[in-house]
Parts: structure tokens; sequence; C-alpha cells
């Protein structure tokens, strides 16, 4: 199965992963983001396992990397309008923004609240060296 969640295969002895985990993409996301100038970040994600999985892999990579996570908010797995978390996000003014939610409908409510309040260039962000815009 192409399920991410780290808990899965325990599940059931019928159950074999042949994909990856949300830990071996996740991790070294975080890690890639504290070792190229982003310094803070905020986390953003679906409350339930993968979500969870993803946000615990990200925050141990980052901060281990020397980033420091702003906050991170679980969002309800039945979640569609998320246009209050990302003015949350955006008003904590981290250097990035780390978001997981599941594909089809929660992805693109996600990216249309985003687009909706994330900053537009020359309007929000500040033009400094090494500094990374949410956005």
């Amino acid at each position: 199965m192409n399920a991410g969640t780290s808990a899965i295969t325990t599940t059931s002895p019928y159950v074999a992963r042949v994909s990856f985990t949300l830990w071996q993409s996740s991790l070294p996301m975080g890690q890639w983001a504290a070792k190229n100038g982003i310094k803070t970040a905020y986390s953003a994600v679906s409350d339930f396992g993968p979500g969870i999985d993803a946000e615990q892999a990200f925050t141990k990579g980052f901060t281990e990397a020397g980033g420091k996570v702003v906050e991170a908010v679980r969002m309800p797995i039945s979640t569609q309008d998320f246009a209050t978390f990302m003015q949350k996000a955006k008003d904590a003014k981290p250097d990035a923004l780390f978001a997981f939610v599941p594909a089809g409908v929660q992805a693109t409510g996600l990216l249309k609240a985003f687009r909706d309040t994330g900053p537009r260039p020359g309007r929000d962000q500040v033009d400094r060296p090494g500094r990374h815009h949410y956005g």
C-alpha cells in the first residue's frame, strides 16, 4: 500500500508498505530548511497519523539543525476552510511554513487559503539578504 504513516504496518500482519514513510521525506526537509538559511518555521498539519508523523519528523530535522518552530497547529481532519489557519501562520511571521494535509479537497482548500492570505511581492515582504519569506 502507498501509505506514509509510520505505524500503518503494525495494524495487521497483512499490511506491507511498498512506498515510503513521511519521516523519510519530512525529516530531511527540516534539515535542508535549517541548513539553507531558514531560521523559523510555522507548522500546520492535519490532526491524524500522517500529519502528526510529518510534523514530528520536520520538527526534529529542523530543530536539530538549528531552526526554531515558532508554532505548530494541528487542524481538524474535517477542515475544508483553512483561511483562519493561514492567517494565523502569516501573523506569526515565520521564515517558512511547513504544511501537510491529505490530497484532494483539503489540499485544494489549503492552497486556496494560502494564496488568499499569503504575502504578495512588494506588499508584505522585506528584502534582506538570506531572508526567506512566508509565501
